[in-house]
């Protein structure tokens, strides 16, 4: 058999250089899209875990709530806990360099404690890295840098960094450098570390730390010590392991990850078409020579070998070319995913995407095992051929329609029963039913494609009469003449096609949706925040402070501080968003669904109340009238829900409550942004030139609404953008098949085209058509596109995305997104059908008679 596949297999693949390439090319795209994608979720959950393992110093537990911090009173309540053996405070900030742009994790540790982290500032021999430890400590200004971040900046010890902390913008002294171990490795490795109390005063934590990290006695055991330090400090704090804070962050951005997981799947279902186009070429090219092999006295067995042998080697060459794509694609992507992720969910810095072992090993089978599944029916035709037919020259390759009507039924039933599995509930919060019912789709579609091409044949034949037209008539005759492999076509190019629509009427329906929320609940004209983040991850909370002063500026009505810190909630992690609501209900209408239908800041404020978003009310089966109960550092409160509303702040959940509740419960009296009201007629690029004049120097950018607007729509964007070019690479890997779809119809007309051209036909006319099925094809793919991608919209809008998000959209059908997919079938279909359309009008035409 090796003999065979080098002498027989290995020439024919040297020989059709063109069909061979654009296999590989299948292969190699659709694998490198799966390996791309699982090496980029590798590399997001890689940066959450290191950062974790990084700074959890060897912990059993941690004690934090949220962004709003421990009190310090907390570390010698933990500490008196019977079984806790250490206990070691913890600052983190993630702070920006204005003059750069970059962002640094700045960690406040106890040097004068027992800190696990003292040892980071030591040289080998126990020798501290810094001239005078006390000086250090007493220098509110003074900051250790990991040695990454210092030499991707050039700084040495003693030079200043400008950073922005809670009071604007201040100078830095770098102390010393640290070696790129433990905790200096997280963040990508710009990291630095100051003293306690420095860090408290420059972040304004005065009075609290991020976290407690807690060392158990073993013979008691973490459970049990849990319990204890959860009663000493008066059941409000969260405590729990290291690696529960790591699958808290890694469970906010699931959704995410998945579905452009999947999303990579369709780009390598999509090349097992390709690789099944190429092997049936293959096949009908060298029948003469596998029906000699055949009556040579070779077993049909040893055939299907062969060919599937052919089809292992396109494997293997795609599969390896893959697998280094793949991480070429995870490389250029990386940067755009966790732009997307630190600005939405939590703020991380990937060190890069790697491809493990197994990732490669899994890519390169993948490849492998693409191309002989895609090679099966083609190896089986190969070997059901009777030998005597075939050299006897009255063999044909074209295949009888297989009852259109009886798939269509079957495809009709597959599609009912996508609609029962889409109403079945979540599986462990993963919309695992949707995912089903899609596929479902796809299969239920791809089964009706021969009786809608059928149809369209019967449509368009009957047109190309009565025009006159004859190559209209002979491509309308060719498009069913071989029904399977033209179906087979026709359903890869829509596979790509329905996937963009579905994704278009999701971005689509919530686009919509937003755009009213941002209408109705964000109407603030200016907005005012450190770090550049629009109250986002990525924001720098500040002092009330640095906005001194706002208020008198010329055209200002009415300031309002907003404070949005991230708090746990069960096994969410809520946006609490505080805001002095007499202020911002002047304007803002909230979008309520349960509850009174007009929600005042009094109301909010004399009650103590709060509104909740409409996903969170799903999610934890919470309504207008219920109590929510958060853990605040005196203690778990209730806070009475006054209404269920719109909000597309959290894709966990979002409470809103007055300033005044959140200070008083949380004793965090920092803010996020600063929202401006201004006076009817104000020039509001004026007013923003004297703002950015006056707290520019705060560390303070100025955005309008507009740009407000245009942002929160980028980060949609940019979330569903990878999920973009996999389909715009699904739709390649189609082109692909069209153009081996059409060589092998050249082939196996080789004889009638010499006829057509033996009777007068000129060269454009045969170009034309091919051309004409070409784009038959097209319009077939266009149909079935919309019906199926029409499904998805439903699937990802009603089902994956809310039992993901618990955000209730309203459909909105995509009538540009599938008016440019249309298009760009036929388009798509036009184009590739030009190389085998030229190699058909270009047949010898004795050669071509003479054919068999």
């Amino acid at each position: 058999m090796l003999s065979l596949l080098r002498l027989v297999a290995a020439r024919h693949l040297r020989d059709s250089r063109g069909r061979t390439l654009l296999t590989l090319l299948g292969i190699c795209v659709g694998v490198s899209a799966v390996v791309g994608i699982t090496a980029l979720n590798g590399a997001v959950l890689d940066a959450f875990n290191t950062m974790v393992a990084s700074i959890s110093r060897g912990s059993d537990l941690q004690v934090s709530s949220g962004e709003v911090g421990v009190p310090d009173e907390m570390l010698e309540k933990v500490r008196a806990v019977p079984g806790v053996t250490s206990a070691s405070p913890l600052l983190e900030n993630t702070v920006m360099d204005p003059a750069t742009g970059d962002r640094i994790l700045v960690l406040g540790i106890d040097f004068l404690g027992h800190d696990p982290f003292r040892g980071l500032a030591e040289k080998e021999g126990g020798k501290n890295i810094v001239d005078d430890e006390m000086a250090f400590l007493n220098n509110p200004r003074a900051v250790l840098v990991a040695g990454p971040y210092a030499q991707a900046h050039a700084l040495k010890k003693g030079d200043v960094v400008k950073l922005l902390t809670a009071s604007g913008p201040a100078d830095f002294e770098i102390a010393g450098l640290l070696a790129p171990t433990g905790a200096a490795k997280a963040f990508g490795g710009s990291v630095g570390i100051m003293g306690m109390d420095a860090a408290q005063l420059m972040f304004g934590k005065e009075n609290r730390y991020d976290r407690i990290d807690v060392e158990v006695d073993v013979t008691v055991g973490a459970d049990a010590v849990r319990e204890r330090i959860r009663a000493a400090t008066g059941g409000g704090m969260v405590v729990d392991r290291p690696n529960d804070r790591g699958q808290r962050i890694s469970r906010m951005v699931f959704a995410l990850q998945t579905a452009l997981q999947l999303a990579s799947g369709v780009a390598l279902l999509v090349g097992i078409f390709v690789v099944f186009n190429t092997m049936a070429i293959a096949v009908m090219q060298r029948r003469r020579e596998l029906a000699t092999l055949r009556a040579l006295g070779m077993p049909r067995a040893q055939v299907v070998a062969l060919v599937a042998g052919e089809a292992a080697l396109l494997g293997i060459l795609g599969g390896l070319a893959g697998v280094l794509l793949g991480r070429l694609l995870a490389e250029l992507a990386l940067q755009s995913v966790a732009d997307a992720i630190s600005a939405i969910y939590v703020e991380i810095k990937p060190s890069g995407a790697q491809v493990p072992a197994w990732l490669a090993v899994t890519g390169f089978l993948m490849g492998v095992v693409t191309a002989v599944v895609g090679a099966a029916r083609p190896a089986a035709d190969a070997a059901g051929v009777s030998p005597v037919m075939v050299l006897a020259g009255r063999a044909t390759s074209l295949r009888p329609p297989r009852h259109p009507a009886l798939m269509a039924l079957a495809g009709g039933l597959t599609l009912t029963s996508a609609l029962f599995v889409a109403t079945l509930p979540a599986w462990n919060d993963i919309p695992v039913a949707g995912y089903v019912a899609a596929f479902l789709v796809l299969v239920g579609t791809a089964l009706c494609a021969p009786l809608v091409l059928s149809g369209l044949r019967a449509a368009t034949e009957p047109v190309m009469r009565a025009l006159g037209s004859v190559t209209g008539q002979l491509a309308c005759g060719n498009l069913t003449r071989d029904l399977s492999r033209a179906s087979v076509t026709s359903v890869a190019l829509m596979f790509g096609l329905a996937l963009s629509i579905g994704v278009g009427a999701l971005v689509g329906s919530f686009k919509s949706t937003m755009d009213q929320w941002l209408v109705t609940s964000v109407p603030s004209d200016m907005f005012l925040s450190v770090g550049g983040g629009l109250a986002d991850q990525k924001n720098i909370p500040v002092k009330v402070e640095v906005g001194a002063g706002l208020a008198d500026v010329p055209g200002v009505e009415a300031v309002f501080h907003v404070r949005m810190a991230q708090l746990p909630f069960e096994d969410l992690t809520l946006q609490v968003l505080s805001l002095e609501t007499d202020v911002y209900m002047r304007r803002a209408k909230l979008m309520v669904r349960d509850g009174p239908s007009v929600i005042t800041g009094q109301m909010l404020r004399s009650t103590g109340g709060v509104t909740i978003s409409e996903n969170l009310s799903s999610k934890k089966h919470l309504h207008a009238g219920d109590v929510l109960v958060l853990g605040t550092p005196k203690g778990p409160r209730r806070f009475p829900i006054l209404a269920v509303a719109v909000d597309f702040t959290s894709d966990q959940g979002f409470v809103m409550m007055d300033r005044s509740t959140y200070t008083e419960a949380f004793g965090d009296t920092l803010a996020d942004m600063f929202q401006l009201f201004l006076k009817p007629g104000t020039d509001v690029e004026a007013t923003r030139r004297v703002l950015a004049q006056q707290f520019g120097p705060r560390g303070l950018t100025v955005t309008t609404n507009g740009e407000f607007r245009a942002y929160v729509g980028a980060l949609v964007d940019n979330a569903f953008a990878v999920t973009g070019a996999i389909q715009l690479v699904a739709v390649l890997i189609a082109l692909l098949g069209i153009i081996n779809t059409l060589l092998a119809a050249v082939l196996d007309r080789t004889r009638e085209i010499g006829v057509l051209r033996a009777v007068g036909a000129l060269r454009s006319q045969v170009n034309a058509v091919m051309v004409v099925e070409a784009i038959l094809l097209g319009l077939g793919a266009a149909v079935m596109s919309v019906v199926a991608g029409s499904a998805f919209g439903h699937i990802f809008t009603a089902v994956i995305n809310f039992q993901s998000t618990g955000w209730s959209l309203p459909f909105v059908f995509p009538w540009g997104t599938a008016g440019q997919a249309a298009l760009l079938s036929v388009g798509v279909a036009a184009i590739a059908s030009l190389v085998p359309a030229r190699r058909a009008g270009h047949l010898d035409v004795r050669d071509a008679l003479s054919v068999e």
